[in-house]
């Protein structure tokens, strides 16, 4: 279900960014799992509420034109409340457990994001700390990049840059897009212009779906 949603809120290839169907899927599965006695646990909660949170924006993500909108372009106030809220019930149902999993750290880092009046205003302090206890469940190379743009925020993005760097050269992720779209975005910021440009290129040349492709088009 959480390979489901994840396909459905950024589809891997294709013309489309978002596949409602396969998000709106896995959230009436996780539904019928949590009433399920026995599916019907904390982290089930926690992935349901993970799915409910990052529905709650899934309208916002691109413009009437297509274009990929970011987290800080997109109009908070058209985000479903009414999803915010439900994640909100069932992160506090996914608390009454003794386990921590990946589910209840992912939602709650979707949490500070989904109840932030701001991109700038938003708990970065807190995200970033959550990563840190996820790295310590998950210690994958894709979580290990979220980190490092939630760090950029906190600590600036030279520092952000010299540990995209550094965990560059040793996790695979050079055949990633994302990993060069954030490496292009830190040096946009830092005004290396031309390095930035070409980072977003080699990301360009690595991505399969065409609205992300227009995305870092224009970026570059």
């Amino acid at each position: 279900l959480y390979g489901m949603f994840s396909e459905g809120y950024k589809a891997s290839e294709g013309d489309r960014l978002v596949r409602e169907e396969l998000c709106e899927e896995a959230i009436r599965l996780a539904e019928i799992l949590c009433g399920n006695q026995t599916a019907n646990r904390p982290e089930t909660h926690a992935l349901l509420a993970l799915c409910y949170f990052q529905h709650s924006r899934l309208g916002a993500r691109i413009d009437d034109a297509r274009n990929l909108l970011t987290l800080e372009e997109q109009d908070r106030r058209s985000w479903n409340r009414e999803d915010i809220s439900r994640g909100m019930r069932h992160l506090e149902q996914a608390a009454t457990g003794p386990k921590l999993t990946r589910y209840h750290i992912e939602a709650g880092i979707a949490s500070f994001h989904a109840t932030a009046d701001s991109h700038k205003s938003t708990n970065w302090k807190q995200i970033l700390e959550l990563y840190d206890a996820l790295l310590e469940i998950e210690p994958s190379p894709v979580a290990q990049l979220n980190r490092i743009v939630a760090l950029s925020m906190v600590a600036g993005a030279d520092v952000a840059l010299a540990k995209l760097l550094e965990l560059g050269g040793k996790s695979g992720l050079q055949d990633y897009h994302l990993f060069h779209a954030t490496r292009g975005e830190l040096l946009r910021k830092m005004g290396r212009v031309d390095e930035a440009r070409s980072a977003f290129e080699q990301a360009l040349r690595q991505c399969s779906n065409d609205v992300e492709r227009g995305f870092l088009n224009r970026k570059a």
